[in-house]
C-alpha cells in the first residue's frame, strides 16, 4: 500500500468535480525558505487547511446513489487503486487508500439511511404546516358560521336568557367553540352575577390590597390570607409565557395584578393560590378588568372549585373518586393499565382543575373548553379528563410509567382539537349512577 503523500501534495476538489492536485502547495513547498509562510512546514495545518476546503465538496459527492460495495483494481504497476463505483458516487479521494469493501458499504448504507430520515423530516414538517393551515380554514369558517348563527338568535336570547341559555341553538353555537367577540358577551352572562359584584366594591378591593402592602412594609399583620397578594408578582410572568401579554412589560400585565389582588382582598379566607392567575388571564383575554374580577369572584364561588382553591381534602378526594370511577367504567383497559402503575388521578387531576385546563391544553381548545364548562357544569369537567384519557389511551398504554407521567402532565402541544371534542362527545355520563348523582348534589348545588 502506498504511504499517504505529504500534506502538500494531497489532491483538493476541482470546480468540475473530481480531484486535481494542489499546484499551489508545491510552489510552496519549492519556494525559497525565507518566501515560505511560517506554517509551510506543519503537517498540522496543513492538514487543517485540506479537510477544511474538501469537506462540504466530500458531502456533495456523496448524494449519489451508493453501490453495494468497492471495485478493486490493479495497476500496472502491480499496486491496487480504488475506481469509482457503477453508482457514480465518490466516496474517498482516489489518492488515499482504499476502504474495506465491507465498510464502503456500511457507510453508504448509513449515509442513506441518514438521507431517509431527513427525507421523512421534511414531509412531516410539511404535513404539520398543511394541518395547521386545514385547522386555521376551519377555524375561521366555523367563526363565521357562528357570527351568522349569532345574528339570527340573539336578540332573543339577551332579552330572554334564563329561558334561552339552554336552547339547541346556543348549545351547538357554544359546542363549536365561540367566537371571541362573542365571549365577551356569552361569558360573563354564562357565570352570572349571584354575589352582586359592581364597580365600586372592585375600586374598594383594589384599595384594600394598597394598604395590605403598606402593612407589610410596617410590618403589621394583615387579616387573613391578604398577605399572599405578595406572590402573585411571581406567576404573572409565568402566565400564558406563549403570547407574553402578561410579561413585566405585556398590555395585560397590570390588570391581571389589580384583579388578583382584589380578589385576594375580597376573599381573605383562600388568599392567593397558584393556579387563579391562568383562571384570571383567560377571564382578561375576553372582557375587561371589572368584568374579569366580577367573573372570577363568581366562578369560584362555585361548590367544587371553592372546594379545590380551599384545598378541601374531602372536595378533592370526592372528585378522584368519581372520576376512578369513570374512568374505570367508559375505558376500563386504560383504568386497569393506569392501576398497574399505581398512578391515580391525584397526579394530574389538581392542575387540570385549578387552571380549568388553561395550562394544560393549547389557548385555542382551552377556550373552547370553557365555551361548554360555563354554559353546563362540573360534570364537563368531568368529561373533558375522561375525553384527554382516550384521546391518548393507546399512547398510555404503550408508554412508561414515567413517559405516561410525562404526558399526563404536559399534554403534547400538537393536541388535535377535533379529535379532543370527538372523545369528549363520545362520553355519556349517567346521571342516574349513584356516584354521580351524590356528586351532583353533593359538589353542583349553587
Amino acid at each position: 500500500m502506498d504511504a499517504i503523500p505529504p500534506p502538500s501534495e494531497f489532491a483538493r476538489p476541482s470546480s468540475a468535480g473530481g480531484f486535481v492536485r494542489d499546484t499551489a502547495s508545491l510552489n510552496r513547498q519549492h519556494a525559497p525558505a525565507h518566501h515560505r509562510h511560517p506554517s509551510d512546514g506543519s503537517v498540522t495545518s496543513a492538514l487543517t487547511g485540506w479537510f477544511t476546503s474538501t469537506g462540504t465538496q466530500m458531502m456533495t459527492l456523496f448524494t449519489s446513489i451508493p453501490a453495494v460495495g468497492n471495485t478493486l483494481s490493479s495497476s500496472g504497476d502491480g499496486q491496487q487503486q480504488q475506481q469509482q463505483p457503477l453508482s457514480g458516487m465518490v466516496t474517498r479521494p482516489p489518492n488515499v487508500p482504499p476502504k474495506d469493501p465491507d465498510e464502503d458499504a456500511r457507510h453508504k448504507m448509513q449515509f442513506m439511511s441518514m438521507l431517509s430520515n431527513s427525507r421523512k423530516k421534511d414531509e412531516e414538517r410539511s404535513r404539520a404546516e398543511k394541518e395547521k393551515e386545514d385547522t386555521a380554514w376551519e377555524c375561521k369558517k366555523r367563526e363565521h358560521e357562528a357570527l351568522k348563527t349569532w345574528g339570527r338568535i340573539e336578540h332573543e336570547v339577551l332579552r330572554n336568557w334564563e329561558k334561552k341559555k339552554s336552547s339547541k341553538k346556543l348549545r351547538e353555537l357554544c359546542w363549536q367553540g365561540l367566537p371571541p367577540k362573542l365571549r365577551a358577551i356569552i361569558w360573563p352572562k354564562a357565570i352570572g352575577n349571584v354575589l352582586n359584584m359592581s364597580q365600586e366594591l372592585f375600586q374598594i378591593h383594589l384599595q384594600q390590597a394598597v394598604r395590605t402592602f403598606e402593612m407589610k412594609a410596617e410590618g403589621r399583620k394583615s387579616i387573613g390570607r391578604e398577605g399572599t397578594v405578595a406572590l402573585i408578582e411571581l406567576d404573572l410572568s409565568r402566565t400564558f409565557p406563549a403570547i407574553a401579554l402578561f410579561q413585566r412589560d405585556g398590555p395585560l400585565h397590570d390588570q391581571l395584578r389589580q384583579v388578583l389582588e382584589a380578589y385576594v382582598c375580597y376573599r381573605p379566607d383562600i388568599g392567593y393560590v397558584q393556579g387563579m392567575s391562568y383562571l384570571a388571564a383567560m377571564l382578561l383575554i375576553n372582557v375587561d378588568s371589572y368584568e374579569a374580577f366580577q367573573c372570577l369572584a363568581n366562578l369560584l364561588n362555585r361548590p367544587m372549585l371553592l372546594g379545590f382553591f380551599r384545598m378541601d381534602m374531602s372536595v378533592i378526594e370526592r372528585f378522584v373518586e368519581v372520576l376512578e370511577g369513570l374512568i374505570a367504567m367508559h375505558l376500563s383497559k386504560l383504568s386497569a393499565y393506569l392501576k398497574a402503575y399505581d398512578i391515580t388521578p391525584h397526579v394530574y387531576v389538581m392542575d387540570w382543575i385549578l387552571t380549568l385546563f388553561t395550562k394544560s391544553l393549547p389557548l385555542d381548545v382551552a377556550s373552547r373548553v370553557w365555551d361548554n364548562f360555563l354554559m353546563e357544569d362540573e360534570t364537563f369537567l368531568l368529561r373533558v379528563c375522561l375525553g384527554l384519557l382516550r384521546t391518548y389511551r393507546h399512547r398510555i398504554r404503550s408508554s412508561t410509567y414515567d413517559e405516561v407521567l410525562t404526558l399526563l402532565t404536559h399534554i403534547p402541544e400538537d393536541l388535535s382539537e377535533t379529535e379532543l371534542f370527538e372523545n369528549i362527545g363520545a362520553i355519556s355520563l349517567d346521571m342516574k349512577c349513584r356516584p354521580m348523582e351524590v356528586f351532583v348534589k353533593q359538589l353542583l348545588c349553587r
